[in-house]
Order: structure tokens, then sequence, then C-alpha cells
């Protein structure tokens, strides 16, 4: 069963000169346990994915679970007990 499960996850940044999508809806299942490795040119969105695993940043779409938590659905508080 995976640890990680993340459901048409999006992220989306909104600049002066318009919006950038740093992460293009993302379906991904990670097994506990499992090495994983996180590998693309420049830009396509490596760094956003971990800071959204992480928590450190919210998505603009879709979901992340870990373990039986849906991190979208956590409060300011249970993310901060998650980090």
């Amino acid at each position: 069963m995976p640890e990680i499960v993340c459901h048409e996850l999006r992220r989306v940044y909104v600049t002066p000169s318009g919006t950038i999508e740093a992460l293009h809806p993302l379906n991904v299942a990670l097994a506990s346990g499992a090495v994983n490795a996180l590998v693309g040119p420049s830009g396509c969105g490596k760094s956003t994915l971990l800071r959204l695993l992480a928590a450190v940043d919210l998505p603009s779409g879709g979901s992340i679970d870990v373990g039986e938590h849906d991190l979208t659905a956590l409060s300011a508080h249970a993310l901060r007990d998650y980090r």
C-alpha cells in the first residue's frame, strides 16, 4: 500500500506578469520504504513537489495523502505538527 499518494496535484504561482503553472496535474503513489528519485530538467517542478510534500507550501489543487492524512485538509496547527 502506498504511503504517499498525490491525486491531480497542482501548483500555480501568480506573478505581476501572469500565472506560472509550476506543477501540472500530477498523480503519483510512493511506497513506504522504497527508494524514489525526482529527476528532470530545471524548472520541471521537482522542488515544488518537495515543498508540497513537506507541507511548506500549499497546492493550488488536488490532494496529498500521507499515511491516513490528507495534507490539504489539515489545519495550520496540524500541518506544523506534521512538519
